[in-house]
């Protein structure tokens, strides 16, 4: 069984790696139906680690036209 330290480590790590996931995800969604990504909104995609605000973001991206859509 890991040690305390080590398991917080783990976790962080893993809980890192989750929302890199989503950012990768997000991006790769817009990337596939044409819509610009400005360095501004690239740099707010990743630096979120809020599961629900990338779900809201994703849902946004299915049907947006645009970035503005997805990120009012």
């Amino acid at each position: 069984m890991a040690s305390a330290p080590a398991r917080r480590v783990l976790e962080a790590l893993m809980s890192t790696s989750a929302w890199l996931g989503e950012a990768t995800l997000l991006l790769t969604l817009l990337d596939a139906r044409g819509i610009a990504v400005s360095d501004e909104i690239r740099a707010r995609i990743t630096s979120c680690s809020d599961p629900v605000q990338f779900d809201v973001w994703t849902r946004r991206a299915a049907v947006a036209s645009s970035a503005d859509e997805v990120f009012e």
